[in-house]
Parts: C-alpha cells; structure tokens; sequence
C-alpha cells in the first residue's frame, strides 16, 4: 500500500468541515492510489474488529469511535498534527452544542498550522524541481558531457551536497546518461516536461519559474542587453486561438533554438518565460 504525501493529507483536511468527511475523503483517496487495498484489509490494519462499522463511518451513519482513532489515523498516514485535527473534528461531532464553542479555536489554530506545514513542503518540492533543472541545464556550461566534480564547480561551494542529490535523482529518473569513465551527459531521448508524464513537476516549475521573474523585476528590468520584461493584453478570439496556439508553440522553441548555443561555447544560464493565457471578461453589448 502506497501512503499518501503528508501534503495531500493536510490539504483534504483542510478542507474538511466533520469527521466523516476526512475519513471519507482520505479512504478514498487511499483506494484511488492503492486499488487492491480491500475495506477488509485497512480495518484489519487500522485495529478495527468490524467492517460493517467502519463502512457506516464512511457512508456518514455514525460517528468513529476515539478508542479506534489512533488506528485509524495510522492505517491513513497521519502524522500527530493531522491526528489531533481529525481527533478535534471527532469531539465537535460527538458533543456538538457542549464543546462547540471550546472547540472552535482550537480547529481554527490546527488548521492554521496544517495550512503552514502543507505550504511548506509545496514550497521545497517547487524549489527542489528548480534546483534539479539548473543542475541539468550547467552541464550545457561544460560542453554537454562532463564529470559529476565539473558541474558542482559551476555551483557555490555550499550547495555541493544538493548538487550531488540532484545528480543521483537525475540518474535514478534516467535523465542522465552514465559512461564507464563516470561521465555524465543529459539524455537527449528523453522528455522531462511537456509530453512527458512529469505533469506535477512541470507545473511546480513553472510556479518557481514565475515567483523567480517577479523577484528580478526589481533588479534586472533596466538590464536591456541581458534581460526582456514585457507583458501584454490583446484581444482575441477563441476560435483564432485555437487555430494558432501550436503555431505559437513552435515559434517559441524556435525562439529558444535562436538563443542556445553550441556545446562548450556556453557560460550562462538563461530563463525563459512566456505565459499566455485567456481572462475571464465578458464583453459588453452595445
């Protein structure tokens, strides 16, 4: 059985406004991840001596009951904040008018904390997925093909240690390919976004991608002959649109082949970013 992130957990909490809507909601995303898990095989995990019980928790007939709580939190994944915030949702439900009002700071400040952690870690996968693409990309700053010890000398000396993980991730991905001399070189066979199935990854970049051109706004704006900030909006139609975005696509690799250069010639990084997209207007009848 394959245990939910902990992001996921505390995002459908979150989300959450009673118990059995977690259980619920985090069974059944469970069983979406881990399809051969059985109703018969979680209870058995989570201590639970009745299926029939368990099924009505989850159909929303009755209340879990605390004493199967921990078990139950365990058999999910939950860590000991999440458990608490299911444990508080479960009190609320059971003694409704008596701890309602006890209660609901203390759900409120749960939530807040969740909402912290889960940000947290969205933010380090974001920042790693950056982090492993810049490693990809330097090997194009020494000639395409090199030893681990020349790329982590295009970093600072205090990323060493998360060069040579993003390295070891990379090859694990098969995104490197590895010569008996131990020598690595990006494997042109394969795709690491667009049509690959890396969709998450692809949009944590693109975030990163973004939040990075905001903050070099500031900085890099004048900077004409080393950086282009433009944004734009045109009107358009969405029949058009739909006609020209491949068009749009190619032009932009294009584009991008324009600026690469050859192996070897190469002693900079460079973003490039371009974001279009429709926004939500009506047009106005005259």
């Amino acid at each position: 059985m394959s245990p939910l992130s902990e992001e996921k957990i505390s995002s459908i909490l979150i989300g959450c406004d009673c118990s059995t809507e977690a259980i619920f909601r985090l069974y059944g995303q469970l069983k979406e991840q881990s399809p051969k898990i059985s109703l018969a095989s979680f209870c058995k995990r989570a201590g639970l001596s009745s299926t029939g019980s368990f099924s009505d928790v989850l159909q929303g007939r009755r209340f879990l009951s605390e004493r199967y709580l921990a078990g139950v939190s365990s058999a999910l994944g939950l860590d000991a904040l999440q458990t608490e915030f299911l444990s508080l949702l479960l009190r609320r439900d059971r003694n409704s008018k008596k701890w309602a009002d006890h209660l609901e700071p203390r759900i409120e400040g749960v939530k807040r904390a969740l909402a912290l952690t889960r940000n947290r870690l969205l933010k380090q996968v974001d920042t790693a997925v950056d982090f492993h693409l810049k490693v990809l990309s330097a090997f194009a700053l020494v000639g395409g093909r090199a030893q681990p010890e020349q790329v982590a000398r295009l970093f600072p000396v205090s990323s060493r240690v998360e060069v040579k993980l993003a390295l070891q991730k990379l090859k694990a991905n098969g995104l490197l390919r590895i010569y008996n001399n131990g020598e690595m070189e990006p494997d042109g066979s394969r795709l690491l976004f667009g049509q690959s199935e890396d969709g998450y990854s692809h949009i944590a970049f693109l975030k990163e991608s973004v939040e990075d051109a905001l903050g070099r706004i500031e900085t890099d704006y004048d900077k004409r002959k080393e950086s282009v900030f433009v944004s734009s909006i045109i009107s358009v139609s969405k029949d058009t649109l739909a006609e020209k975005i491949a068009e749009l696509k190619s032009e932009i690799v294009q584009s991008q082949s324009k600026l690469e250069g050859n192996k070897g010639e190469c002693d900079a990084l460079m973003r490039f970013n371009i974001q279009a997209y429709l926004l939500d207007v009506k047009r106005k009848s005259s």
